[in-house]
């Protein structure tokens, strides 16, 4: 009974290259997270990021922002806030001729140059 309870299931003990390309990636995107965690910020350090990203669009003050880019490794961006989107939990910074979006959960630090 049980042998026949072994050959029932063997089929499913095989893995499709789909499969096995999946669970690489999504081992790597595991091991990409440990190495760079995104941080978890205070009440207060939000605020104070909300403040400085406020003046830099008042005042044209530049800013460096490190964030967490595509490839999931530290970037860091100086340049102009262009637009501050609270509801999409954006930042627009304006940075040698070009413009990158940045999300609010990528960021990791804000500061001024």
């Amino acid at each position: 009974m049980s042998k026949k309870l072994n050959n029932q299931f063997s089929s499913s003990r095989m893995m499709l290259s789909e499969h096995r390309e999946q669970l690489i990636k999504r081992h790597y995107e595991v091991q990409r997270q440990e190495q760079y965690p995104r941080p978890n910020f205070t009440q207060q350090q939000l605020e104070e990021f909300e403040i400085l990203t406020a003046n830099s669009l008042k005042h044209q003050l530049p800013l460096t922002i490190t964030y967490i880019g595509d490839d999931g490794t530290y970037s860091e961006a100086t340049g102009l806030v262009k637009r501050r989107d609270s509801v999409t939990k954006y930042i627009s910074l304006v940075t040698a001729g070009k413009t990158i979006s940045i999300s609010w959960r990528d960021i990791v630090r804000i500061e001024l140059p």
